[in-house]
């Protein structure tokens, strides 16, 4: 919209959606509609007031939105750094969508009085990632073609300079193939695609001497991209689970760290009763943290919640849970551990990307500086 003028019904479209999204999760944790440690109210007042909120500023900004005059709107090329961005935009409301639809499904089956469902792993697995994956392959080549036009011969040169990552990636693929390790290196290869296109963009704007604000904040951002989605592989598909009862001062080995359960405390704290037990963590025989997971008991709700202990490192995160039904006498302690490896990517992408909105922010502030008399 700001460089070509184009796609101003969308833009305002989408501004309006995602206002309207946020109510709607305000709405679900608000309004005692679902029964979780994230639902901090179960006031049905509140909810129909929330409710009604949501009907009035979504109604008003849809009218308004129906009223508007957004001039005529200009032809999109689909092969076109434009058009690419349009199909980026589908692409990421379509997984919004699921994600929605996951959400209200179930609480559509309850208020219905049908029988209730439960909607894991399996359906985003099957609907989310497929999504996702083109929208990868998408961002590496959008910042490399032209806004307006596109011919086949322009975009798969562009195509041809990226193809010696994809082909790293295959080989690599071939070579360590497994159904577990096949899913985790086509991850590791669309971040890598993406990866090489963004920096391939970077590598031309600054020989162009073109690079500002805006071209550095479209570059982090798409980095920031492949960083998020190279921990989410790493961390969804190489993530390992521990589970055994624990013994005091008895240690035992989870993978490459050894437990001892040193301590177990019970006390009452100012709304709530908790059972804190105290483990020394050891890795390769060298002790590297001390961590206290907690359950915690709030009896005004008749609620039982469970409080991870985390140790993190620069490569991955160890989550120590304990079990929901403890022995009694404090000698022996169900213990459930989690290592998920790359989950630092996570954050380090939201912060990256971030920062590259923050450029653009300032680009465009300048330029409308520039622009003024």
């Amino acid at each position: 919209l700001e460089r070509r003028g184009t796609l101003a019904r969308w833009v305002a479209l989408l501004a309006i959606l995602t206002f309207s999204l946020s109510l709607i999760g305000t709405f679900i944790v608000r309004s005692g509609l679902i029964t979780s440690v994230h639902a901090f109210a179960s006031d049905p007042t509140r909810g129909v007031f929330i409710l009604g909120y949501i009907v009035l500023v979504t109604g008003i900004a849809l009218c308004i939105y129906a009223r508007s005059q957004f001039g005529a709107p200009g032809a999109v090329r689909l092969l076109s750094r434009s058009g690419f961005i349009l199909i980026n935009n589908l692409l990421l409301l379509a997984a919004a969508a699921t994600v929605l639809l996951a959400i209200l499904y179930p609480l559509a089956l309850q208020l219905l009085g049908a029988q209730s469902v439960s909607i894991g792993p399996a359906y985003f697995n099957s609907t989310f990632l497929p999504l996702t994956a083109p929208l990868l392959l998408l961002a590496a080549i959008a910042p490399l073609v032209a806004w307006d036009r596109t011919n086949r011969k322009q975009l798969l040169a562009q195509l041809k300079a990226l193809a010696p990552a994809l082909m790293v990636a295959a080989i690599v693929a071939l070579a360590m193939a497994t159904p577990q390790t096949l899913l985790v290196l086509v991850g590791l290869g669309l971040c890598f695609w993406l990866s090489v296109g963004s920096l391939r963009y970077l590598h031309r704007q600054l020989r162009a001497k073109r690079l500002r604000a805006r071209q550095l904040g479209s570059f982090m951002a798409h980095m920031g991209l492949a960083f998020l989605a190279l921990g989410i592989t790493l961390s969804a598909l190489l993530k390992e689970t521990y589970e055994a009862p624990v013994l005091r001062e008895a240690p035992i080995q989870f993978g490459d760290f050894t437990l001892t359960l040193e301590q177990v405390v019970n006390q009452p704290e100012e709304n709530y009763t908790v059972r804190r037990a105290r483990f020394s963590i050891a890795e390769h025989g060298k002790r590297v943290a001390h961590l206290a997971p907690e359950i915690r008991f709030y009896p005004v709700r008749g609620m039982q919640t469970t409080e991870a202990a985390i140790y993190s490192t620069p490569l991955r995160d160890l989550y120590l849970v304990l079990g929901e039904t403890p022995d009694t006498d404090g000698t022996s302690l169900g213990v459930r551990m989690y290592v998920t490896p790359g989950q630092q990517f996570v954050w380090f992408g939201f912060v990256f990307a971030a920062l590259g909105g923050l450029f653009a922010l300032g680009g465009t502030l300048t330029a409308l500086r520039k622009e003024q008399p």
